[in-house]
């Protein structure tokens, strides 16, 4: 191999080194990044974990009975009267929790009864808002729609009466037909007997 060769291979080389170099800080930047997204995604999922255990532990708290005097238990209700029978068994903590159970479906059974007696579901208030909307909508068009009439009726009897009075009908037979005007075009105003 001759001295030429050498360096054209030894800048091949060193081309090569180059390239891996710039491939290696790329992977490491890439494996920085993604290290990083890993933390605070386990952060955040630790986070969730820890709020879900508050919550299950709170839930749990509201499910089951507080002895506010500890000197009462159930037992003792019905007679037992040793303070190492004044521990509930499991067996007795469960009839205990599935009698309070029972209690609280039967009041949520009321209040779902109360709610369908007393109160109406949110989709038919909405229609009924809407319906009440519709029809003021409505009135309002027939309002604006009597009002140009009754302004038509004005201009046509003004238009009318001019003519009527062009021409040479009596005074009498132009206040008759005023009349029969009136009463075709006000019904309800009739004057009453």
């Amino acid at each position: 191999m001759s001295s030429v060769e050498k360096v054209d291979t030894s800048h091949d080389l060193r081309g090569d080194v180059e390239v891996l170099e710039m491939k290696c800080r790329d992977a490491l930047l890439r494996n920085r990044e993604i290290r990083m997204k890993m933390r605070s995604e386990m952060r955040r999922m630790e986070e969730e974990r820890r709020m879900q255990e508050e919550e299950d532990e709170e839930n749990i708290r509201r499910m089951l009975p507080v002895r506010r005097n500890r000197n009462k238990s159930p037992l003792k209700s019905r007679g037992s009267g040793s303070t190492r029978n004044s521990k509930l068994s499991t067996g007795q903590r469960l009839r205990v929790l599935h009698s309070n159970i029972w209690e609280r479906l039967g009041k949520l059974e009321e209040l779902r009864a109360q709610l369908k007696s007393c109160h109406i579901p949110k989709q038919t208030h909405r229609n009924v808002q809407h319906a009440v909307k519709d029809t003021e909508l409505e009135i309002q068009k027939l309002q604006q729609q009597i009002e140009y009439l009754l302004q038509s009726k004005q201009t046509h009897l003004g238009k009318l009466d001019s003519h009527l009075k062009r021409s040479n009908i009596s005074v009498e037979t132009l206040m008759s037909i005023h009349d029969i005007i009136e009463k075709k075009t006000n019904p309800q105003q009739d004057d009453p007997v």
